[in-house]
């Protein structure tokens, strides 16, 4: 039986936070290419982005007061729904950004196109939306749309103003107020991957004359889309900016339903916005639960065992094989294993666990390393075994350049040493058959979307064979590409009963309704279980807990370890939770190799094809770099050992699951990029390459063309990868 942590008290959740302000890396032109790639494979970037006339009969009355703001009234009574109150549509402007607006009214509501031009000769900001003053009345309820969709209740005297930021907080950038009498939804629809900044979505109770009049004291939704200050909410980390020249459209809808519909329906020009540009999921479910464990814990740490390893797993001493059997023979009631450090911790600066070198350590060890490629005996022969086996990556966008560091850097796509870092450590956890891997810290602000998106997209090309699973939870975009995690315990308060203990109460409403078909981790632990009410868990307790957590959709992570017999799977409340006339589809969507005339792009190091123990898009880094770790003392590998710069594989989507490689120039080649045609129109050069492919790819490749030549959109594509990165190393 193989020994197991249950997890420490200390979660990675609080170390997210403490960073999450650092300054962000400028953008290089290939993660540009990347994001144009992404923006463009399932639809144009404007699709949808202006809903179209709704049919049904008006049961609102709108207009535009005063040419920039709204009024929205009920049709039957003529009761106020929205009221200026002199407030703008668009308000801390600059006067050399040009605004138009227009006001498309919808049966249930309205759609707000905002048009901005910076007629200036420098960058400047968006300013904030505001939708005008909510009369719904001293009480209302509002959707908490960030992990779980959670309803809160809010009085307009006692309120206290809340905003969050799109994407790194919000699922999606909208808001939902009801009251007694409607559901009002207010949602942005805008390109982030184009624009490329967040926006902070907040509800606020406006005072003094905004408080007075028709109406009474009411509510207000607003969108920053700049930062107008240099504290809290005032400030974006990532703040839209329009460039001289540049234009830009925003759209806000607003969609009011009687209080007896369902509040989702609000929400319904955001989703066909949303899927039109990003499509549905994009992996297969697996419902099953997940066992979690660790191999290391800060309790454990000695002179002897600096990394803090279990003594009785210690890889540094005796490998993996002992861990190995124990899983396949002794946990036969567990289908997938999620391991926590599984390189060790950092003990000088503890608060940056867990390590970005999730896997590397291991090099330093020939018998770690032996029996974790070992597909016999060692952690390659538990994927064998049929069992999924997951690897956690902590701090995964937060790169180390030594082990125990003083500081982390924000990972960014554009460094080519943090590409080399994380391809290595991907490589090796590949190798060692892993067939899910955790992203720790993934998806929120400190590597931005538009960078994070491409950067998912190219670990999911370069290893078909492994699942990613994103922590904390993500927004809706990185949720079409991966699972995602949130915590179901309580360890903020002290629980009072022992129902307290469990934060999931109900399904994620918002996720069923853009997403279904998706997956999302949930995870459970004990410690508070024990210290409050003195008790431990058996398997009746932990079988009845997987059920709860599975019956709302969640796919229950228990970190404790006990063998069960349970059959329990996360349910598909979505079948349930969204009104079967407004149901999408379940089905997902292909992804890569497997979806025909993909234009996905992935990174690589120079490394050949692994067909030995893999699929053609699977990678293995020179056997070298296997056996000789980064210099810690200079953060490097040398270079005979291991490959620099990036390269980049493009899927072209055929049947045959063939895979073209293009690498840059080498440093010293002295060579340039070549120049692609395209239908007789040259490629630009390098800082326009992005352009180029935007401008040529004007539509995704039907799947029906599975089998057929190669498209013109694909075929630009690849024309332009050669034009930015020299002509192919080889294909195959």
């Amino acid at each position: 039986m193989p020994s197991f942590i249950n997890l420490p008290t200390a979660s990675s959740e609080h170390a997210v936070c403490s960073r999450s302000s650092r300054k962000l890396p400028a953008f290089a032109r290939f993660s540009a290419l990347l994001v144009a790639i992404a923006s463009l494979g399932s639809g144009s970037a404007r699709a949808q982005q202006v809903p179209p006339p709704e049919s049904g009969t008006s049961t609102v009355h709108v207009k535009l007061v005063n040419a920039d703001q709204i009024e929205i009234r009920d049709a039957r009574t003529n009761a106020p729904i929205v009221l200026s109150k002199s407030q703008k549509l668009v308000e801390f402007l600059d006067p050399a950004v040009k605004l138009n607006i227009k006001l498309q009214p919808q049966p249930t509501g309205a759609d707000v196109i905002l048009t901005f031009r910076n007629t200036a000769d420098a960058p400047k900001g968006l300013g904030m939306l505001s939708m005008g003053v909510l009369s719904l009345g001293a009480n209302i309820t509002y959707q908490d749309l960030r992990q779980t969709s959670e309803s809160v209740q809010a009085n307009v005297s006692s309120y206290v103003g809340q905003s969050w930021v799109y994407p790194a907080d919000m699922y999606c950038p909208a808001w939902v107020i009801s009251n007694g009498a409607y559901n009002v939804g207010v949602s942005l629809q805008y390109p982030i991957l184009l624009y490329k900044h967040d926006v902070n979505v907040g509800l606020a109770n406006p005072k003094g004359a905004n408080a007075q009049g028709e109406g009474g004291p009411g509510w207000s939704v607003n969108f920053l889309l700049s930062s107008i200050g240099t504290t809290g909410w005032q400030k974006l980390q990532n703040s839209a900016e329009i460039q001289p020249g540049e234009q830009r459209t925003y759209v806000m809808s607003i969609r009011i339903q009687p209080k007896s519909s369902e509040w989702v329906r609000t929400l319904l020009p955001y989703r066909s916005y949303f899927r039109s540009l990003y499509g549905g999921v994009k992996y297969e479910r697996n419902p099953t639960p997940v066992l979690g464990t660790g191999f290391a814990d800060p309790s454990f740490f000695s002179a002897d065992n600096p990394y803090g390893f279990s003594p009785q797993i210690r890889p540094d001493r005796r490998g993996f094989s002992q861990f190995a059997t124990g899983i396949k023979t002794n946990l036969p009631g567990w289908n997938s294993i999620m391991v926590w450090s599984p390189s060790g911790l950092y003990q000088k600066k503890q608060i940056l666990n867990y390590p970005f070198q999730f896997v590397s350590t291991w090099l330093n060890w020939p018998v770690a390393i032996n029996s974790a490629y070992d597909d016999v005996t060692g952690l390659a022969s538990i994927r064998k075994s049929g069992k999924d086996f997951g690897l956690w990556w902590g701090n995964s966008n937060l790169v180390a350049t030594t082990w125990d560091p003083d500081e982390l850097e924000p990972f960014d796509p554009d460094n080519a040493d943090h590409v080399r870092r994380a391809l290595l450590e991907l490589d090796i956890a590949a190798k060692s058959g892993a067939t899910t891997i955790g992203l720790d810290t993934f998806g929120g602000p400190l590597t931005p979307i538009w960078k994070s998106y491409p950067w998912l997209e190219s670990m999911r090309l370069r290893y078909p064979q492994i699942r990613f699973v994103t922590e904390p939870s993500s927004c809706d975009i990185l949720h079409t590409l991966a699972p995602t995690f949130i915590t179901a315990y309580n360890f903020s308060t002290p629980p009072k009963t022992e129902d307290d203990l469990y934060l999931v109460k109900h399904p994620n409403y918002i996720a069923d309704f853009l997403l279904p078909g998706h997956e999302i981790w949930a995870s459970f632990r004990y410690n508070e279980l024990t210290r409050y009410f003195g008790k431990k868990p058996d398997v009746a307790r932990i079988e009845a807990d997987i059920k709860r957590i599975g019956d709302l959709g969640y796919v229950p992570v228990i970190l404790y370890a006990l063998d069960i017999k349970s059959k329990a799977v996360a349910a598909k409340t979505w079948r349930t939770t969204v009104p079967a006339d407004i149901r999408l589809s379940e089905v997902p969507i292909a992804f890569g190799p497997a979806a025909a005339g993909s234009t996905h792009v992935a990174l690589g190091i120079g490394s050949r094809a692994d067909r030995s123990s893999g699929p053609v898009a699977g990678w293995r880094p020179p056997r070298p770099s296997l056996t000789t770790p980064i210099d810690p003392s200079t953060g490097t590998t040398p270079a005979a050992r291991i490959s620099t710069g990036p390269a980049v594989r493009i899927q072209v989507g055929r049947a045959s699951n063939q895979a073209l490689i293009i690498r840059p120039p080498g440093p010293n080649s002295g060579s340039a990029p070549t120049v692609a045609s395209v239908n007789g129109e040259s490629a630009p050069t390098n800082s326009q390459a992005a352009a180029f492919v935007k401008r040529r790819l004007q539509r995704p490749v039907s799947p029906a063309r599975m089998s057929s030549p190669l498209s013109p959109a694909v075929d630009a594509v690849r024309k332009a990868k050669d034009a930015l990165f020299g002509p192919p190393a080889r294909e195959f």
